[in-house]
């Protein structure tokens, strides 16, 4: 008994790292050789056992295998040259009992090859479109039309069988489709939308078990033309500068007009008009066409901070919903009577209660872009194609910039989703950061001929 306690104490140390290999040899031989004959068949039985179970951690182990296999291989050679020395019976049980058997791990078994759809593509659009219940009427026909695209290309085949091939066939039918406004080829940013709402279309497809993985990602768009390449984002649409906007608020809307047709000439009619205020509101608060056209008459009260309440026209535009508070600016040149007025007649801020036949709504986004456009040319900015009422909106952009806040606080208001993880977190206006914008930001021109008397 005092031998097994012996081995099982050297096997212990040995797991623990305490004794090297060489030591657990020497310290087994020296307890082993001293045994009587009748003994070494039960210490060799007590060997057996931990040397199988050490071959169990040995498994789960691999980075003492190794070593423990060298141990073995000195066992081996221990039992020889017992033998030498008259011990061949206990040898022979020792070396049965310590050879190798290390379990073998089962491979998994294979995965079965998925089965794939066989329904035609085009019949999976309609579920497709169900599950983005938050695209626009505008979007959806956007999709709609890329896949009469893809129909024209890959035809009505079963959705399992789409392979890489039929995705760049589809890039190469964009590439080359003649452009049916100016008779040249399809720019690269519509080709580059036609092509992500294909592969959105595919990843859908993946996703519910209908499509094999093929890596549609590595099909891409045609390079940029020289011509593109020449034409940046913002030379076809920028902001107003300084001598601009001063420009704009100088023009007869603002200083004077001779009729309510005749509103871009000069005159002495001075009634605020709901292009006025169409104008005016965009350029001191960065809001949408989209956004005012559906904008609310009644202001939110954000602890005593007046302000622009776009949450529910964010929602109805696809856009992000905020508030915008009323920087003193816009304050002074009457906007709180204002909107107080349009509230208590019950319409939204910018609808001027006017009717027709023709137009029994109040004008929407593309109305309003259209009208104010025509108002642009009319005062002088015709020649600045890269003028657009959405420049005052860039304009704004830059206002917030120039105050020194935070940027956190800048996109808050302007409505500007930077794509970075945890930007919801906190996306309410807090009080503090509307007191901010109002303390910082100034608009960039003087407005003293706007002001109310009793802000003069």
């Amino acid at each position: 008994m005092d031998a097994r306690k012996r081995v099982e104490e050297h096997l212990a140390r040995y797991r623990n790292q305490e004794i090297t290999k060489d030591e657990l040899k020497a310290v087994i031989v020296r307890d082993v050789e001293t045994l009587p004959p009748e003994a070494v068949e039960a210490v060799m039985a007590d060997l057996n056992a931990a040397l199988v179970e050490s071959m169990r951690e040995v498994n789960a182990m691999l980075s003492r295998h190794s070593a423990s296999v060298s141990v073995l291989a000195d066992m081996r050679q221990f039992a020889h040259d017992a033998e030498m020395r008259g011990m061949e019976r206990a040898m022979r049980v020792f070396q049965q009992a310590t050879a190798p058997t290390i379990p073998q791990v089962p491979a998994p078994a294979p995965e079965p090859a998925p089965t794939h759809s066989t329904t035609p593509w085009p019949d999976l659009i309609d579920d497709f479109l169900k599950d983005r219940p938050g695209l626009s009427n505008s979007s959806i026909t956007e999709y709609r039309r890329t896949f009469a695209h893809m129909r024209a290309v890959m035809g009505d085949k079963a959705v399992g069988s789409i392979v890489m091939a039929d995705l760049k066939a589809f890039a190469d039918f964009l590439r080359d489709k003649p452009n049916p406004k100016n008779g040249g080829r399809l720019n690269r940013k519509t080709i580059v939308r036609h092509l992500g709402e294909a592969k959105r279309f595919l990843k859908w497809c993946i996703s519910n078990g209908l499509l094999a993985d093929h890596d549609f990602d590595r099909i891409q768009a045609r390079e940029k033309t020289a011509e593109e390449k020449m034409t940046r984002r913002e030379d076809v649409r920028r902001p107003f500068t300084e001598e601009e906007l001063q420009r704009l608020f100088d023009s007869p809307l603002f200083t004077g007009y001779k009729s309510h047709t005749q509103w871009n000439k000069p005159g002495r009619c001075h009634e605020r008009t709901s292009d006025f205020w169409f104008i005016t509101i965009a350029a001191l608060t960065g809001a949408r066409p989209a956004e005012l056209a559906e904008a609310p008459a009644k202001l939110h009260d954000l602890g005593g901070i007046l302000c622009l309440d776009l949450r529910e026209a964010g929602r109805k535009t696809h856009n992000s919903p905020r508030l915008v508070p009323i920087i003193p600016c816009l304050r002074r040149v009457g906007f709180l009577e204002y909107a107080a007025a349009q509230e208590r007649a019950g319409r939204l801020l910018l609808d001027d209660g006017k009717r027709t036949a023709r137009n029994p709504e109040p004008r929407n986004a593309g109305a309003w872009s259209k009208r104010i456009g025509r108002y642009f040319d009319a005062i002088g900015f015709g020649d600045n194609p890269e003028l657009v009422l959405y420049s005052l909106r860039h304009a704004f952009r830059q206002m917030l910039r120039a105050s020194g806040i935070n940027e956190e606080i800048v996109n808050k208001v302007f409505g500007h989703e930077t794509g970075k993880a945890g930007e919801w977190y906190g996306r309410t206006l807090a009080v503090g950061e509307a007191r901010q914008v109002v303390e910082h930001v100034r608009f960039p021109v003087h407005l003293d001929h706007l002001l109310m008397p009793a802000q003069r």
